[in-house]
């Protein structure tokens, strides 16, 4: 593990602070462009002109792939690599919600955690964000009964036919106590 000192901790936490809405916007606009596999020519067009706004020098069309892209920064050592997923895949074409609402019937689409990393490889605020959307939405889930009765419904019409076995225990319950306002 690096030893970072909390001026630097302070630096990189402040960046990813300040940049947050670049962060979310970049993650936001490669969700809604859905590129397949080595056609996301708009993501990565996206990601290699910020990086080189930034001051990265940037190769495109790497290794044949107009889409594919080397962004290096100063030289020396130690050198660092990064990787980001810009592909969406086929057929799961889904709107930003909880539950199938396809934007397009058999269009390809991403899943959060296959978006949340092209993100990362600008700042991991992304995933930090999509954690906390995932965590809304199981509070939401608890506490709209509306939204959970949609849910349900999509999953059992997801599921006719098909038999799910839980990996839970069939005795285990969720720990509602903690959705409980706590003394201060």
């Amino acid at each position: 593990m690096i030893n970072m000192s909390s001026k630097k901790k302070k630096m990189a936490v402040d960046w990813i602070e300040d940049n947050k809405e670049l962060i979310v916007d970049v993650h936001q606009k490669i969700w809604e462009w859905a590129e397949v596999g080595l056609q996301e020519l708009k993501s990565g067009k996206l990601m290699a002109d910020i990086l080189e706004e930034n001051g990265f020098d940037v190769e495109r069309g790497v290794a044949g792939m107009p889409s594919a892209f080397v962004a290096t920064y100063g030289s020396g050592k130690p050198v660092i690599g990064m990787m980001g997923e810009l592909d969406a895949l086929p057929s799961i074409s889904n709107k930003a919600v909880p539950y199938r609402e396809p934007v397009v019937e058999g269009g390809p689409g991403h899943s959060w955690q296959h978006v949340a990393v092209g993100g990362m490889s600008i700042g991991h605020k992304s995933t930090v964000f999509a954690s906390k959307v995932m965590a809304t939405t199981v509070l939401d889930l608890l506490s709209k009964p509306e939204l959970l009765k949609k849910v349900r419904e999509d999953w059992e019409q997801r599921m006719e036919g098909l038999t799910y076995k839980s990996p839970l225990p069939p005795d285990l319950k969720p720990p509602l106590h903690q959705l409980e306002k706590q003394p201060e």
